[in-house]
């Protein structure tokens, strides 16, 4: 079983925002699961581990809007995902802004699954 290095629980989501890389407007792929700290993306392209780029991730909030969040994300690995036609990708939040950290408990409120422990 590979080693997790990560602090927070992953929140799994019932709603899969949409990941565009911001300089290109390239569409990455959708988040599936997250925390304050990164996330896993699900998408068709594989992306080389060590890549860099400003993301921006698009959701419907409380108020069925439309809005979105940036940061600076670091590809931590990226693997064939469970459906061989996708590729997972593991994100590490490397640079946010206090706003946009709120904008994720937000989006993990609204949308996450509830914990049954």
């Amino acid at each position: 079983m590979e080693k997790q290095h990560r602090k927070l629980e992953r929140k799994n989501l019932v709603y899969f925002p949409e990941v565009i890389e911001t300089g290109s407007g390239k569409k990455i792929g959708r988040i599936i699961d997250v925390t304050t700290e990164g996330f896993l993306i699900v998408g068709d392209n594989p992306i080389a581990e060590g890549t860099s780029f400003n993301a921006t991730v698009n959701w419907v909030d409380e108020f069925r809007k439309e809005t979105n969040f940036s940061c600076i994300i670091d590809i931590v690995w990226c693997k064939e995902d469970v459906n061989p036609n996708y590729n997972a990708i593991g994100c590490k939040i490397v640079e946010i802004s206090g706003e946009n950290r709120e904008s994720i408990k937000r989006l993990i409120r609204k949308w996450g699954f509830p914990s049954w422990k």
